[in-house]
């Protein structure tokens, strides 16, 4: 059995759609996965830049804190 152009064409065709199946497949689980870890951690890089700014990040308050409670860990 000769193979030709042609088979070896629309083999090459249908590696391709699996790679475009398979990238597409894993680039959606990459980004889900990326969001829940941002999830998770913007919370705590928030408040541990307010701590170090002694105000609120979000808001620009001053807060309750102060940078000497902030520096001592302790609460006004």
């Amino acid at each position: 059995m000769l193979v030709t152009l042609d088979v070896i064409a629309l083999i090459l065709a249908g590696l391709m759609v699996v790679a475009a199946v398979a990238y597409g497949a894993g680039r959606r689980r990459g980004t889900r996965e990326g969001f829940d870890q941002g999830v998770g951690y913007a919370p705590l890089a928030l408040r541990r830049h307010s701590l170090e700014r002694g105000g609120c990040v979000l808001c620009g308050s001053d807060g309750a804190w102060d940078k000497e409670d902030a520096a001592r860990g302790s609460l006004p």
